[in-house]
Parts: C-alpha cells; structure tokens; sequence
C-alpha cells in the first residue's frame, strides 16, 4: 500500500480485475495474535503491547531466488507501523456461536473434536473434555479468582469464553 514501507499492509489487486487502488483507507484483516486454543492460562493471557504488536503483523510472500534449479517460496512474517492505522472495524458475534463454530471447525477438520457426534451432546462432551483439561492451570493462575474457578468450570468450554472476553478486551483498548 505504501511503496515506502515494505512489510505492509499489502494491496493484492483481483486477478484480471482493473480496479485501482482506494485512495484513503485500505480494509486489512487481522486477528490480533488470535489466542492459542489448547494451552494453559500463561500462554493465552498476555499484555496489551504484545497484542497490539499482534494486530501490526503482515505475512508476505518472498521468492528465494538463491535455490539452485528451482525458486522457493516463503512466507516472511513483518510488522507495519501503527502510524499507518487509521481507524479500526471491531467485529463481536455471540460467544457461543464462536464456540459452536470452532466445534465444528475441529470435528471436520479431524482435529481435537474428530469422533464427536455434530450433535448437542456431543457438544457438550466435547466442551467437558476440554473444560478437564487445563482445569488445574486455572485454579492455580491469576487470571480467575478462586470463587469463579467453582462455578465456572459448568460452564460449557469456559476457557474458550475467557480466551473471548480477554481478546475482545484488549480490541477495545487497541481502538
């Protein structure tokens, strides 16, 4: 987008299409770091700089033009300067429509939910095997108080609902 900034934000035009570049904001995407899904408190709880250095990062395509024969492709992380953020598009669905998503997501992608039934129940067992599994990480963190770490352990996948809270947190102060 800025011919004088190298590691983004990038502009890819449509292939075949003709449209120009806008002239004053460019839409990016980005998911801010978004949190590791099967980990303990300590690796999903972070400061607001590293997040919003998440938000800053860009991925571009580089060709190493070095390889004998054949060029190899590589995907070389960056990060763009903030001054180049303007405005921001914070998008919030339902919590539990997140949940229910990344369910699936992992059942058809044959990943943590594979031999779950796409049913409630076997929603809800799935949630319960992953509520059991960093349960102890939780009682012993900072991030919940040891009152809410008893009622909150009913709550189906609570861990992915403390994950969205603490990500749609930080977004709001990012803004």
């Amino acid at each position: 987008v800025y011919s004088d900034q190298p590691s983004g934000p990038f502009w890819v035009p449509d292939e075949g299409s003709e449209s120009a570049r806008p002239k004053s904001f460019v839409l990016t995407k980005t998911h801010c770091g978004a949190p590791c899904q099967l980990c303990p408190p300590s690796q999903y709880v972070k400061a607001y700089h590293y997040f919003r250095r998440r938000c800053l990062r860009a991925e571009r395509l580089e060709e190493d033009r070095n390889s004998p024969g054949k060029s190899k492709i590589s995907i070389v992380k960056d990060f763009y300067p903030s001054l180049h953020v303007k405005r921001s598009i914070h998008l919030i669905r339902d919590p539990f429509d997140n949940i229910v998503s990344r369910f699936r997501y992992e059942r058809n992608n044959n990943r943590t939910a594979a031999n779950a039934p796409d049913t409630p129940e076997g929603f809800r067992k799935y949630c319960a095997k992953l509520n059991k599994l960093f349960l102890n990480d939780h009682k012993n963190s900072r991030s919940l108080e040891a009152s809410l770490i008893k009622r909150i352990y009913e709550v189906p996948c609570y861990a992915d609902l403390i994950r969205y809270i603490e990500w749609h947190n930080m977004a709001f102060i990012t803004e």
